[in-house]
């Protein structure tokens, strides 16, 4: 019966958005003990989910949790495992050389890149108090870590290796000349997802309407080559703060982690079919 009730979740979900170039999506329940671990915000009554990435093998790695804080790997919604970190309370995934990234702040030189075996989520090494600030944002970038601190006047960037190691002060979270960033609007709306046939792939909430979402392509030189506006809630209901993690672009497709009802909602759009080859 539980197996009937998820197919049908499945195809009702496809039809709904039979208009768009969608071309999978996966449904997991939300769930601390098996499924797709999460906690729920007390003050805006909402939840959230830390981490998520996706492998090169389109397999799906969250990380979230109440008590404590689980990793949690799927291939489609098929477990593969779940690791538990008792003691430490890290958010945000990355991917790199087989070894998946996590970084943990907690106040004023706690400042922790952490790094997981891709395989099992058993910690291989952990680089410890990166910068003795007190960060107001970080970003994995480039095979590196961008940590943003606040100054007095202006927003200050430093960039670290994956094995912790200072590289230098950069311009911007995403490490990237500032006219590739897309213009006409504030800079700060726009966020990077990633890269694809070396064109920048950014996204958008549309200023026209808080409905439906944009997403554009820019090259090197800072040309906005397309910009797609996206179909309303095409990837389902959001978590708190509609946090940057839940999009990424990935193996040429744009992955947006929503959620219906009491799954969360993977939907993954190839960007050939948005943009064209």
């Amino acid at each position: 019966m539980k197996k009937l009730l998820l197919f049908l979740i499945c195809f009702n979900s496809v039809v709904g958005f039979s208009q768009t170039p969608i071309k999978k999506q996966t449904l997991i329940p939300l769930d601390n003990i098996k499924g797709v671990p999460f906690y729920k915000d007390l003050e805006m009554n909402d939840l959230d989910i830390g981490g998520f990435e996706i492998d090169s093998n389109g397999n799906f790695y969250f990380l979230g949790g109440d008590k404590t804080i689980c990793l949690a790997a799927f291939s489609n919604n098929r477990p593969i495992y779940r690791k538990t970190f008792s003691k430490r309370r890290p958010e945000s995934l990355y991917i790199n050389n087989n070894s998946l990234y996590t970084f943990e702040t907690g106040g004023f030189g706690v400042n922790n890149l952490v790094e997981l075996k891709l395989s099992d989520g058993v910690i291989k090494n952990i680089y410890t108090h990166l910068i003795s600030k007190n960060i107001a944002s970080y970003t994995f970038a480039d095979s590196s870590i961008v940590i943003g601190i606040q100054s007095a006047d202006k927003d200050e960037f430093y960039q670290y290796n994956l094995k912790g190691k200072y590289i230098k002060q950069v311009v911007n979270q995403y490490n990237i000349l500032s006219n590739i960033l897309p213009p006409k609007i504030q800079q700060s709306d726009w966020e990077l997802l990633g890269k694809w046939n070396d064109n920048y792939i950014f996204w958008n909430i549309n200023p026209e309407s808080t409905k439906n979402e944009k997403i554009c392509m820019v090259n090197k030189d800072g040309e906005v080559l397309a910009t797609k506006l996206l179909p309303a809630n095409f990837s389902g209901d959001g978590y708190v703060s509609n946090p940057p993690e839940d999009r990424k672009v990935r193996n040429g497709s744009l992955f947006v982690l929503g959620r219906r009802g009491k799954y969360a909602l993977i939907t993954e759009v190839p960007l050939a079919s948005l943009f064209g080859k």
